[in-house]
């Protein structure tokens, strides 16, 4: 996770991730979640993961780094103080 990052407390889980976890083997699927709520979470992909687990999440990615991005944005508006707040006269 880069310095400028912020800490992520929640993501979206789509329904086509469940699905593409559920195609590998039983033996993969926890270790596949894993890696996507790491990555989501924190923005680091597990060094150990298998090549598969790391397949799934390179396809993903996209849609986690955007997701990101756009919090990150979220968070960078919020952060503009108010110089003018509704309800008052100047």
């Amino acid at each position: 996770m880069k310095p400028t990052d912020i800490q992520r407390v929640q993501f979206t889980f789509y329904r086509s991730y469940y699905d593409a976890v559920l195609k590998l083997p039983k033996s993969r699927q926890f270790e596949a979640l894993q890696a996507i709520i790491t990555y989501s979470l924190n923005g680091v992909i597990p060094p150990d993961i298998s090549p598969k687990s790391e397949a799934l999440l390179t396809a993903i990615r996209p849609n986690l780094d955007m997701a990101r991005a756009k919090a990150q944005a979220r968070k960078n508006a919020k952060a503009v103080p108010d110089l003018f707040p509704t309800g008052q006269n100047y």
